[in-house]
């Protein structure tokens, strides 16, 4: 018995024939819906500790074990970013900011973490936009082993919904609430509005940003963890999905979708 994947390879049909028409794109058929670009914060110094970690353990210089406590004893709670992470941050600034600004401009938030505040600083300086500090965008797991620290950066109080978890880590289901709740908020007619033909721009976390799109593709909400599927991305990429109005409106017609991910045209070859 032919598999289904064989009778697609071979031309053949599962079913009736669709019949042949000419398919508009989401964009066309909803020319007010809403742009949505998610970034990737840049490297971070937890980021170098991880990769440095990770790197001993594949040379086998250190256990699995040895590399959680390593990384345990080295990561900084409100880590700022690294020197190329700096050079990133620069890079995407110089490369998206002036596009923005030819087709119109842009609505920036942004998470309140050290490392996301700092990606996008060199953005909104680049094009004069203002940015707003979205508090529910953190990473998952919030500020945990903090010591009542919290965030080293002074743009916000120091205490609300991201600094609840100083000293073990915001549960996990805290993080698919979160990351629905927000997706709601991207689809809302009401942000659509505010927009107001300008893309919505939001520089979040790698987890964080696994879970909402998810959330705002209508996907299963699993983690990688679990066995579920991950959408990776790198430092300062950018991922961008197109909302049309009918579905903001009422979640009639075409469906959110995605155009591009984990794109990273402004970063060189060698690196940044």
């Amino acid at each position: 018995m032919r598999s289904a994947g064989s009778l697609l390879r071979r031309g053949g049909t599962l079913g009736p024939r669709w019949a042949r028409q000419f398919r508009l794109s989401a964009e066309t058929q909803s020319p007010a819906g809403l742009k949505l670009m998610l970034i990737r914060h840049a490297e971070s110094q937890n980021n170098v500790l991880q990769r440095e970690v990770e790197e001993r353990v594949r040379l086998g210089q250190i256990t699995p074990e040895q590399a959680t406590k390593d990384w345990l004893a080295g990561r900084v709670t409100d880590p700022p970013l690294s020197a190329k992470g700096e050079r990133e941050s620069h890079l995407l600034s110089k490369h998206l900011g002036p596009k923005l600004v030819q087709t119109g401009g842009a609505v920036l938030v942004s998470s309140p973490m050290l490392r996301a505040l700092q990606t996008t600083a060199p953005l909104a300086r680049e094009t004069g936009f203002q940015c707003t500090v979205m508090p529910e965008c953190f990473e998952v797991g919030g500020i945990y082993d903090s010591g009542g620290s919290g965030f080293l950066t002074d743009m916000l109080p120091p205490t609300g919904a991201w600094n609840q978890f100083q000293t073990e880590k915001e549960p996990r289901d805290r993080w698919f609430d979160r990351a629905v709740s927000v997706s709601d908020w991207v689809q809302s007619p009401e942000v659509r509005d505010m927009a107001d033909g300008r893309p919505l721009v939001m520089v979040v976390h790698s987890t964080f940003m696994d879970l909402l799109l998810k959330a705002v593709l209508h996907l299963p909400m699993t983690h990688g963890d679990d066995g579920g599927s991950f959408f990776h991305t790198d430092n300062t990429s950018m991922s961008t999905l197109f909302i049309p109005q009918t579905w903001s409106d009422g979640m009639t017609g075409p469906g959110p979708t995605l155009l591009s991910s984990n794109a990273t045209p402004h970063i060189p070859t060698g690196g940044a």
